[in-house]
């Protein structure tokens, strides 16, 4: 995925909703660690590296 990929992304209504919607749950959540609320170490990775990609992009926003 590169910066084109996360504009194309964001452009779309629900994906960017579903997006937004889930960052709003993992900042909001009581535990810390992305790790133990995502459940696994790769997963947490994942989405912290999507989070830095969409930050990139739009930074300053809820990424």
């Amino acid at each position: 995925m590169d910066a084109n990929d996360v504009r194309a992304y964001l452009a779309r209504p629900l994906l960017s909703a579903w997006l937004r919607e889930i960052t709003n749950v993992i900042l909001q959540h009581s535990v810390k660690e992305v790790k133990e609320v995502m459940g696994s170490r790769i997963d947490a990775l994942k989405f912290c590296s999507s989070m830095t990609l969409f930050d990139t992009v739009c930074p300053n926003n809820i990424f």
